[in-house]
């Protein structure tokens, strides 16, 4: 065998940048009696030829070997062929039908010739007798894994490995800690931009999900929580989202069930019905539905609204917009304005009690309002109620979407299509005694109904019909 040139043992990075060059010269890489190496290697990534000295890849015995770089698509690669050999240095190893990195990648780099030499036997004994791990294996076979490097799950190169299988196995060790975690997350949810009313409700969701037996921990035992529970799909899945949020936050996997979020067509109660329940309310509550009555603002919007955004002289009221739509300024009634002057002002805000308060005391009054009044249909007015209220009313009065989608400030008109449907629901077998019914012949009488809001029915005879509903 041919002596083999043998480099000189070197224990820090020396980069060498530059075109390869066609007489490289005195090779740093141990090579047998094959012959010496090609001037110019071959991308093995783009067959380019195109290519640059990157540096030198040392092995734990000070041995080097040239690495290089390709202009071309970039691809840093080792001369094919190379590899190292029981003994702790680089050969040219012949006949080779492709290069494996498998036994080097995972070695730690030396510092120094005694820390080389008093962990060569066991290092060599490492590199020959690992064995593939089903880890291994995945990444090794993935399909747009263009490298043609090895993975090896032992030493200080499979720490992102580690940290994967940590990410899949984590769990929150005591229960106790669930609060602590829980307040965690809400403060996440701070850091990242989110509402205050996403904020709150999350947490009063997850809370909720532990008191009633959902250990969350456990992520097995949430599915079992959300599989029993008697809701709507469209509810399940927002407690699907939420938890997969929350456990994304705590680097645990957890594979979510499937639950389609399906839109529901609201319950619509009649205009008597709402007063009733406002009349029910205290003077904070009422004055917080009548605005959702009067503006169809949504129940976040409407319950933070400061003082500052409320025009007493010109009667109106503005909002910031919750879920991506459009900020509006909405006229109110006299009726409303003197229910807001008859609150404290001890806050900047009209409505400083906690949004869950609200609504716990709202359910409190509307289960009143309906064991007293025998009327089971309280039951299923929500705050929101007030916004799909307004919306089908609007609607009927005016029969112009685009004024609708305006109104609600919705930026697709596809949402806004769903009052349609529930007008034409309502009011298709609606008698004649339930409307006002005016008729016009005048411009100044034509003006004083439309004012009034009468809708345009027909027109016959030079006199045009009107009507109202009662």
């Amino acid at each position: 065998m041919a002596d083999l040139h043998k480099a000189p043992r070197l224990f820090s990075p020396k980069r060498v940048f530059g075109k390869a060059s066609t007489n490289p010269g005195r090779s740093d890489v141990a090579i047998t009696s094959a012959g010496a190496s090609s001037p110019e290697p071959q991308c093995p990534q783009c067959a380019s030829k195109k290519v640059w000295r990157d540096g030198l890849r040392y092995s734990p015995c000070g041995d080097s070997v040239q690495r290089w770089l390709c202009r071309k698509c970039s691809q840093r690669f080792t001369e094919p062929g190379v590899k190292l050999d029981v003994t702790g240095k680089f050969v040219k190893v012949l006949h080779s039908r492709s290069h494996s990195f498998k036994d080097d990648i995972a070695l730690p780099y030396g510092s120094g010739k005694k820390r080389a030499n008093c962990r060569s036997l066991s290092l060599r004994k490492d590199v020959r007798s690992h064995k593939v791990t089903g880890v291994e294996k995945i990444l090794n076979t993935f399909g747009d894994y263009t490298s043609n490097r090895q993975i090896c799950a032992t030493g200080e190169g499979a720490k992102n490995l580690a940290e994967v299988e940590q990410v899949r196995t984590a769990k929150i060790s005591p229960s106790t800690d669930i609060k602590g975690k829980i307040i965690d997350f809400q403060w996440h949810l701070k850091k990242l931009g989110r509402k205050q009313g996403v904020i709150e409700e999350y947490g009063r969701k997850l809370v909720q999900m532990q008191k009633e037996g959902a250990d969350l921990s456990d992520p097995e035992s949430v599915k079992d929580y959300i599989a029993n529970k008697d809701i709507a799909d469209s509810s399940k899945w927002k407690y699907i989202e939420i938890c997969k949020t929350f456990y994304h936050y705590l680097r645990i996997y957890w594979e979510p069930p499937d639950y389609v979020p399906v839109r529901e067509i609201p319950f619509i109660p009649t205009e008597q019905e709402l007063d009733e329940l406002i009349a029910a309310c205290g003077k904070t509550l009422a004055a917080l539905m009548q605005i959702m009555k009067e503006t169809a603002f949504r129940p976040g919007e409407a319950a933070t609204i400061r003082w500052i955004d409320i025009d007493f002289e010109r009667a109106t009221i503005k909002t910031r917009p919750e879920k991506g739509s459009l900020p509006r300024i909405q006229p109110i009634s006299q009726k409303l304005i003197e229910m807001l002057k008859n609150l404290p002002k001890k806050d900047e805000r009209v409505f400083p009690t906690p949004f869950n308060s609200i609504e716990s005391n709202f359910c409190k009054q509307r289960k009143a309002k309906a064991r007293k009044l025998g009327n089971p249909r309280f039951l299923q007015i929500t705050l929101y109620t007030f916004r799909h209220w307004k919306a089908t009313m609007l609607y009927h009065e005016t029969k112009e979407l685009v004024y609708v989608q305006e109104f609600l400030g919705h930026k697709s008109i596809l949402n806004t299509r769903l009052y349609v449907q529930i007008d034409r629901a309502l009011f298709i077998n609606a008698k004649a005694d339930e409307f006002h019914v005016r008729i016009a012949k005048t411009p100044e009488q034509i003006t004083e109904f439309l004012e009034s809001g009468f809708e345009y029915i027909l027109q016959k005879d030079n006199s045009i019909w009107f009507r109202k509903r009662k």
